[in-house]
């Protein structure tokens, strides 16, 4: 009998020290309001953007903003899951949170802040402006074999460029209706910038310098 008893009394101990443990461990564990914003690299908001955040599944407002909470424990990493419209990426950096108190003391009170989270979507191409500046006017401007613009009769010309940043672009000035001009069909070549940007391509063309005319030698008449 006194044996069943002081088994009774261990299963009795074991489940209350499990439940210790429980409420340990949910004691541990809390709810952390979040904040995310999604913009552009120049901070044009994305509404209708679905964010997935701790399980959670929620749609960005007008503003390119969703609240919500999470329940996780202190110092978590917490991945942030974001779809990007077409034509835009995800930076690497921003695709997780940390969770952590933010607290505001008011009048004696204490108020948990958001964990604010801005993530920048970044464009898969860009714009850049291309200036081509010569002392001639009427020479076409290409860039890799496609013609682009003319320069005009200051010798000027200027066209944008779409492309991805970390590309190289090969710039030409066909020359080839003119074959007088020094130097011929002269190119360049620049890697797009991580942001949009404007490049120059400056050329001063010669001509061949003509060759000087003799002078006739006079002709000398002797009288008979």
């Amino acid at each position: 009998m006194r044996g069943r008893i002081f088994i009774g009394v261990l299963a009795i101990a074991r489940v209350g020290l499990f439940a210790a443990l429980l409420s340990s461990c949910n004691r541990e564990q809390s709810r952390f309001p979040v904040e995310v914003t999604v913009v552009s690299d120049d901070g044009e908001p994305f509404a209708g953007l679905p964010v997935t955040l701790g399980g959670q599944r929620v749609v960005t407002d007008g503003a390119g903003r969703v609240r919500l909470r999470v329940i996780g424990k202190e110092g978590a990493q917490v991945p942030v899951e974001i779809m990007p419209p077409e034509g835009f990426k995800l930076p690497s950096e921003a695709r997780s949170i940390i969770l952590r108190r933010i607290v505001r003391m008011d009048n004696h009170s204490r108020r948990m802040l958001p964990i604010e989270h801005t993530v920048r979507l970044q464009p898969e191409k860009r714009r850049y402006a291309v200036l081509v500046k010569t002392s001639v006017g009427g020479l076409p401007v290409e860039v890799f074999g496609t013609e682009r613009a003319t320069t005009n009769t200051a010798g000027v010309a200027m066209f944008t460029y779409e492309g991805r940043p970390g590309d190289e672009v090969k710039l030409r000035i066909a020359t080839d209706s003119k074959p007088e001009l020094r130097p011929q069909n002269p190119q360049t070549t620049f890697v797009l910038g991580a942001r949009s940007d404007a490049y120059i391509m400056k050329e001063r063309f010669m001509l061949p310098t003509p060759p000087k005319k003799r002078k006739p030698k006079p002709i000398h008449i002797r009288r008979l």
